[in-house]
């Protein structure tokens, strides 16, 4: 699945899907601003921290966390990057967690593994910035928040 993945992204860069089978960096330079509820972050393609990600591909985020509401019946996702110190939302091309990001809605209690893929697209800048990524629930509670610092390059 990953020869797949790698494939799409290389020859269709802007082509936005989320997957399960992903192999990434667990990265630890992030920050909680949220619950305590994330065990482990995954960005891929990253080989080191902070990430470079590269114009015209793809970056898949894989977020494993709890949840202790006994029901999430939707999951939204909020991408923030920051510019001079202010947070601008970032569109993603799907930000409905319960849609192909490897979560069955409605979530339970219980461990869970939401993946997503944002494309970097070749009109950014080069920058290094704070990416803020969220996901709510249907009241707009924070089920995740966290922060990591990362690179654009072309």
């Amino acid at each position: 699945m990953l020869v797949i993945s790698k494939l799409l992204c290389a020859f269709l860069p802007f082509f936005s899907y989320c997957t399960e089978n992903v192999v990434g960096k667990d990265i630890s330079k992030f920050i909680n601003c949220g619950p305590n509820t994330i065990n482990t972050i995954s960005l891929s393609p990253c080989e080191v921290e902070p990430c470079v990600f590269h114009k015209g591909y793809n970056v898949t985020v894989s977020i494993d966390f709890n949840t202790d509401s006994p029901l999430v019946s939707a999951v939204k996702t909020k991408v923030y990057g920051q510019v001079a110190g202010i947070f601008v939302p970032y569109s993603l091309p799907n930000t409905d967690g319960c849609v192909s990001c490897n979560l069955t809605c409605p979530l339970t209690s219980g461990a869970h593994t939401y993946v997503n893929v944002f494309p970097v697209l070749a009109i950014y800048p080069d920058i290094k910035l704070v990416v803020k990524w969220e996901l709510v629930d249907q009241d707009g509670n924070l089920l995740v928040c966290f922060e990591f610092p990362m690179s654009i390059v072309g």
